[in-house]
């Protein structure tokens, strides 16, 4: 089976990516991920993307009836931004086809993980805002945890595809190649720049 994986620019936070990719400002219209939807439908046999909650409500009209969604929660709370009395645990996945149910339970419809660790020196709550703008930071690094769960979402095995349609730092394509098999854990948790960090550790 040919599945994607799509984690473009949140709604309404493009501009921290303006420094990695000239089009980046394209995400902070709905219209761009109506068409990232229809393309994922049109194309694989399963798919799966991330947003923030606070798009929840835009995007999963988007999607077509059969989409689930699932939450990604983070052992500890996550900066929100000063004026946000609220902090962070959680964010949604949307995911939709896959394989059909065979034996027993694939995986829940959420996942805990762990933080990924910084670089040292790196104070996890400070405000990177211009970091982020200037390229400095790359955020949105999904863990390895995050990764696998969302392939037993999908049903992966040995033997499928998976399109990551936004690499960034290269982490879920080292995930799924640890997944079926093709790369050794020990590459994968080296992978990806030091840089990067999760999309909760700014109040994008």
């Amino acid at each position: 089976m040919r599945f994607a994986y799509a984690d473009p620019p949140y709604l309404g936070r493009a501009d921290f990516y303006r420094a990695h990719h000239p089009e980046a400002l394209v995400w902070d219209d709905p219209e761009a991920h109506r068409a990232l939807i229809a393309r994922l439908q049109a194309e694989y046999d399963g798919w799966a993307l991330s947003l923030a909650s606070d798009s929840l409500g835009v995007i999963l009209p988007m999607c077509p009836a059969g989409a689930r969604v699932g939450t990604w929660i983070t052992e500890r709370p996550r900066f929100a931004g000063n004026e946000n009395p609220v902090k962070r645990h959680c964010e949604p996945l949307i995911w939709c086809g896959g394989r059909g149910f065979e034996t027993g339970t694939r995986a829940a419809d959420f996942v805990i993980t762990k933080q990924v660790p910084l670089p040292p020196g790196q104070p996890r709550y400070e405000m990177r805002r211009e970091r982020a703008r200037k390229g400095e930071l790359f955020l949105g690094r999904k863990p390895r945890a995050f990764c696998r769960w969302v392939f037993d979402l999908l049903g992966a095995q040995r033997g499928d595809t998976l399109d990551d349609l936004f690499p960034g730092t290269g982490a879920v394509t080292a995930a799924w190649e640890e997944y079926v098999g093709e790369r050794p854990q020990r590459v994968l948790e080296l992978a990806g720049p030091s840089s990067a960090c999760e999309p909760g550790d700014t109040n994008g």
